[in-house]
């Protein structure tokens, strides 16, 4: 998105954009995937083809996951960026590189180049603007926004009116740490929308199940470490857990209005707190 943004915003928005995923590509024919070929270059080569550096003229393409290529192939790369030029397989004359080049990857390439796995030369002919792009775990003033935006997409796709109000579900999406980052967040939105559940605690309750959601997936909670409570120790990790005694400690143990608070029927409450075994009197988190 950040690459598509910058070339949309830039003086040539109106020339290609090129999007490669070199990890997806297969490694016997990558040379001919971002340089192209000639006929007759090799076999199967039945007619000329044109690569997706000589597709993105005037525009720009973007490399992702770079640090895929293998050794030769960025020494091929660095030829490129260097001499603003390249060759299709099967050709000796020289094509002009006329497009601008993005590179990503969620390797740390500088860690990889002391691995030797990456080269120092073309890690520095790249580096020339870089842009950092943290997970969304350590950005999640962008999770109602991305929301807000996911819903809308899948709301017209599927004919559906689904949303996400209540502060209790909120607070666990909130406290949800999101390692797979923003795919993570519209899968769980499209999940939703495309079953039309509407109802909070089966919101919720996918929520609870979907992907990971325990103690190394979650915000930590500095106030559980000095629980005294031992033979719940285990349960303080939990954030749903720590969400419920929280509401009840807030309402003064009062179930309706504490099931009011967190947005789900009072038989729902009764369910979660058999569930945990929460009975007064209550603990401190």
């Amino acid at each position: 998105m950040i690459a598509r943004y910058i070339h949309n915003t830039g003086a040539h928005a109106e020339k290609p954009f090129v999007h490669v995923n070199c990890a997806a590509l297969p490694a016997n024919l990558i040379d001919s995937e971002l340089f192209g070929h000639t006929k007759g270059a090799f076999t199967g080569a039945a007619k000329e083809k044109k690569g997706k550096f000589e597709a993105a003229e005037g525009g720009t393409i973007f490399l992702d996951e770079i640090s895929t290529l293998s050794l030769d192939l960025q020494a091929k790369l660095l030829h490129v960026l260097q001499e603003r030029s390249y060759e299709k397989i099967g050709s000796n004359i020289p094509q002009k590189l006329k497009c601008r080049v993005i590179t990503a990857t969620n390797s740390n390439l500088a860690e990889d180049v002391q691995a030797g796995k990456f080269r120092k030369d073309l890690y520095y002919r790249l580096n020339v603007v870089n842009i950092h792009c943290p997970p969304l775990r350590q950005r999640k003033e962008d999770i109602e926004l991305l929301m807000s935006h996911f819903f809308d997409r899948y709301n017209r796709q599927y004919h559906r009116a689904v949303s996400i109000s209540l502060p209790y579900t909120w607070e666990l999406i909130l406290a949800y740490n999101w390692p797979g980052n923003v795919r993570e967040l519209e899968n769980f939105i499209e999940r939703i929308v495309a079953m039309n559940i509407s109802d909070e605690k089966n919101i919720q309750d996918i929520l609870l199940s979907f992907g990971n959601f325990n103690e190394h997936n979650m915000d930590a909670d500095p106030s559980s470490e000095s629980a005294q409570v031992h033979d719940i120790a285990d349960l303080l990790r939990n954030q749903e857990y720590r969400i419920i005694i929280n509401a009840l400690n807030k309402n003064n143990g009062h179930r309706e209005r504490t099931a009011q608070e967190l947005g789900i029927s009072r038989r729902t409450l009764q369910y979660k707190l058999k569930k945990y075994n929460i009975n007064k009197p209550l603990p401190e988190v």
